[in-house]
């Protein structure tokens, strides 16, 4: 999978890493951020056409790239998230 086709939009309270092929965002991840301390992965999705191709797991690492840059401690609230996670 390309990172090249990662994508990350933030504001003030969270945001989002998302996965673009041929226009369209076929995977997206989201997170909150609280107390400027902890990012808390609140939701994975990933198109039907594009299950199974490993970009579900390929967000979450881009979160956990994101949160160990930003010394954030991760709470995932998504099961997609803290199984790929506990992993590590």
């Amino acid at each position: 999978m390309e990172t090249k086709n990662i994508f990350h939009d933030e504001n003030a309270t969270g945001g989002r890493f998302y996965y673009v092929e041929y226009g369209s965002t076929i995977a997206e991840i989201t997170y909150t951020i609280k107390d400027g301390t902890t990012m808390v992965i609140d939701h994975t999705e990933v198109s039907v056409e594009a299950k199974g191709k490993g970009l579900g797991k390929l967000l979450v690492t881009e979160c956990a790239k994101y949160a160990r840059k930003n010394n954030l401690t991760i709470i995932p609230r998504c099961p997609f998230a803290k199984a790929i996670l506990n992993q590590y």
